[in-house]
């Protein structure tokens, strides 16, 4: 959050990788930096280059699957893939907030791309059942 205060200050937009950071309060301080600085940090997702989550925006935008009304989102990880996520340096709640943090990312950014809108409200089931607990 430091790097990214300072280029805030310096009167720089900037372009993160996500996490954006792993704390509210290094939240709060980035907020407070965009804020007060006027001007911009963005977050880097991947999957919206992908070409179906393109093409299921493309289609919800167009409106020809009709109005979406309320999103039940489910994803279930590969655990060869996420089980790679612990042999790398996100691995440490520290560096990357925890594997829910590293992967749900995705999804959320996802969703509000998909409706361009912010939720309403967020309700949530997770489970530690293949994994366990991460450092």
């Amino acid at each position: 959050d430091e790097i990214i205060v300072r280029a805030l200050d310096a009167g720089a937009d900037v372009i993160a990788e996500k996490p954006m950071t792993t704390t509210p309060g290094k939240i709060a301080r980035i907020l407070e930096a965009e804020r007060r600085s006027g001007r911009r940090v963005d977050v880097t997702f991947n999957y919206r280059f992908a070409p179906t989550p393109a093409r299921i925006r493309e289609l919800l935008a167009s409106g020809e699957i009709g109005r979406l009304l309320s999103v039940d989102f489910h994803w279930y990880l590969d655990t060869s893939h996420g089980a790679d996520y612990f042999r790398r340096w996100h691995a440490f709640r520290a560096h990357s907030g925890s594997l829910f943090v590293h992967k749900a990312t995705h999804h959320f950014d996802l969703l509000n791309w998909y409706l361009d809108s912010d939720p309403e409200a967020v309700t949530a089931f997770a489970a530690l059942k293949v994994y366990g607990r991460n450092g």
